[in-house]
């Protein structure tokens, strides 16, 4: 008996040592845009089939100049760069964007929507 005891307490102890005291965070969608809010690089990103060296986001407080919208979100992949105007709602922004080539600004009058959550306090 006290043999299944002992066999119990050691099961229960080894199940408590391999569980963490605070599991990381993987899926935290509820943020706003004052949790995210800033300037985030990431390095070798992969968009399809190309992978990227350095890719800069920017999360924007106010709109561009005149826009009708509240926030900015704006990206720069390798020599692309994006600009969009939009609204967060929770951690969903959806707004219109444009981009700039070689040739100069586009205008494309698309809507982006994009879903940011935090893992482990990343973007």
């Amino acid at each position: 008996m006290n043999r299944f005891l002992w066999l119990g307490l050691l099961v229960v102890a080894i199940f408590l040592v391999g569980c963490p005291i605070n599991p990381p965070d993987t899926e935290n969608t509820n943020i706003t845009i004052e949790d995210i809010e800033g300037e985030w690089d990431f390095s070798n990103v992969k968009i399809g089939t190309e992978t990227y060296d350095s890719v800069h986001v920017s999360i924007l407080p106010a709109a561009h100049g005149d826009s009708p919208y509240q926030n900015g979100v704006d990206i720069t992949i390798g020599d692309y760069f994006i600009m969009s105007d939009g609204n967060f709602s929770d951690n969903v922004y959806t707004g219109i964007y444009g981009y700039k080539e070689s040739e100069g600004w586009i205008e494309t009058g698309l809507e982006i929507t994009v879903t940011f959550s935090l893992i482990d306090g990343k973007l």
